[in-house]
């Protein structure tokens, strides 16, 4: 191996504009040999490389290996620029912006980046395979395409290159913008971007006028591109010439106002900054909906647990959960599109400090047992007996835990895995009761109360508080059970031994289930 070519500390944090181009189809030249990997086979070729998906050992997870092709005399500007690249980018985390957890040149030095891996496939494949995009579809993956520029922006990093080819959509239903390679610093004295020949700034029908001008660019420019990112989405054209209105295909007047605004010709008319498009997006988003999110929800989840009933989720779900992402999943975003301040909950109250149990969930790592999948925020397990899935928080003192799910095939058991004062408590749901096994007759002394036949394919509303003394377990209003903590502390044992102590985790016991609205409020 030669010299390091990116910092390693700062490469844990980078993120990438390595997926440079549109890539043409596998190709058949010999795959490089890097200690520490295990090369899977080739995503794609194109002119700046070849992207391998490999198996990282060091991290233990799958990655996008990007080795890039000889670039003869400009081989040190090209480094250069990757450095370049790596020190804008290395401030920054962020889940809609791909990441890079390293760098370094081959023997030959020939300079290659460890990616993230996407599995899924880029916006433009997805404009070409649908020609017009649902609205929600197109608000919620825009929404996310601003948060992840907003983030950018607020390290001086202008993308100058927003177009669907670099927009990932993971099947998991994560939105990713990538290729910050024409990126311009506007933080520092010199803030012209290096440039090499044959190399683009830009494509042409996403450009801003002022950057296809050569002139100045900001920020304001990205918006330009959102804009006919936006337009595209829904027309299923960009906007070129004497274009058609939006309305023409459904969209409301404050959205095409929206529209038009970023599409301005003088940056001064835009919107000040992608959280403004953003916020405003989210706003017309509510407005789409037209009804309240709870009863939104529960007619979804109940449609969609009914179609599994009979079998057609499944296949779905077989098919890699495109369906779900591309129709149902804008749909059951709709805590994450709501403005921040008035975050709803699964009773209806709209109240300040609950936490979304999805935000930053990484399924795959996450998953201890079994399969899950999650479709913004919404989780949905397979029916393999003791499946689980751990949570990311942490809850220490009193809390409240509510959410969602309905049973869309099997009998068996839902469980939250709650951390307490005498330790990790399985409060389990099944068909006709409600019971902490670790407690046994440990209760308040409430009269017994029981679910009666616990339906396939209706929505059920689960809140949960945590004491202290005590925890408390309702569903829809009604409180079930309650159970004091004055016995000696206890161990998870058996099929939920594998929750991490201290932290929350969610199961299904040969079920299928589909969950909404996790949250959590610290008291």
């Amino acid at each position: 191996m030669g010299d390091s070519l990116l910092d390693k500390l700062d490469a844990q944090k980078m993120l990438a504009w390595a997926l440079t181009e549109k890539l043409d189809g596998v190709g058949t030249s010999a795959d490089p040999d890097l200690p520490g990997f295990d090369i899977l086979g080739v995503l794609g070729r194109g002119g700046m490389g070849t992207v391998y998906k490999a198996m990282h050992h060091g991290l233990d997870r799958m990655v996008a290996l990007k080795v890039f092709t000889a670039r003869g005399g400009e081989q040190d500007l090209f480094i250069e620029r990757l450095k370049r690249e790596g020190r804008l980018m290395a401030q920054l985390e962020h889940p809609n912006v791909l990441g890079i957890y390293d760098g370094d040149v081959l023997s030959d030095g020939t300079p290659y980046l460890v990616l993230e891996y996407v599995n899924g496939e880029d916006l433009q494949e997805r404009i070409y395979e649908c020609k017009r995009l649902k609205l929600k579809e197109s608000i919620r993956i825009v929404v996310k395409v601003c948060n992840g520029l907003s983030a950018v922006h607020s390290l001086g990093v202008i993308h100058r290159d927003i177009k669907p080819a670099n927009v990932l959509l993971g099947k998991n239903g994560s939105v990713k913008v990538t290729d910050f390679g024409v990126s311009k610093e506007t933080t520092t004295d010199n803030n012209t971007a290096l440039t090499m020949t044959g190399t683009a700034i830009g494509t042409v029908d996403y450009m801003s006028p002022e950057q296809s001008n050569g002139g100045v660019v900001d920020e304001r420019a990205d918006i330009y591109s959102v804009g006919v990112l936006l337009y595209e989405m829904i027309a299923g054209v960009t906007p070129r010439g004497a274009f058609e209105p939006l309305g023409k295909f459904g969209a409301p007047k404050e959205l095409e106002k929206l529209v038009m605004r970023c599409l301005q010709r003088d940056p001064d008319k835009r919107p000040a900054s992608a959280a403004s498009v953003a916020q405003q997006l989210k706003k017309i988003y509510k407005q789409l909906r037209g009804r309240k999110v709870r009863n939104a929800s529960s007619g979804i989840y109940s449609g969609l647990a009914g179609v599994a009933c009979l079998g057609v989720l499944a296949m779905f779900i077989a098919r890699g959960m495109r369906e779900l992402e591309t129709s149902s999943a804008d749909e059951l975003a709709a805590s994450e599109l709501t403005a921040t301040s008035e975050l709803p909950v699964v009773t209806d109250r709209k109240v300040r400090g609950w936490v979304d149990l999805c935000d930053g969930l990484d399924v795959v790592t996450a998953t201890r047992n079994g399969q899950w999948w999650n479709a913004d925020g919404t989780l949905i397990s397979n029916d393999k007996p003791a499946t689980l899935i751990q949570l990311n928080q942490r809850p220490t003192g009193a809390y409240t835990i509510e959410y969602a799910f309905t049973r869309v095939s099997g009998d068996g058991d839902v469980v939250m895995i709650v951390p307490s004062s005498i330790g990790l408590l399985t409060v389990s749901l099944g068909t006709n009761s409600m019971q902490i096994p670790e407690l046994g007759k440990h209760t308040r002394g409430l009269a017994e109360q029981k679910i009666h036949n616990l339906q396939l394919g209706v929505v059920y509303h689960v809140v949960i508080d945590v004491t202290d003394s005590e925890i408390v377990a309702r569903v829809d209003d009604q409180t079930l059970e309650a159970w004091s903590l004055d016995a000696q502390e206890k161990n998870i044992q058996g099929k939920w031994s594998r929750a991490e102590a201290g932290k929350l985790a969610l199961g299904v016991d040969g079920s299928q289930v589909l969950f909404s609205q996790l949250l959590m409020q610290l008291k």
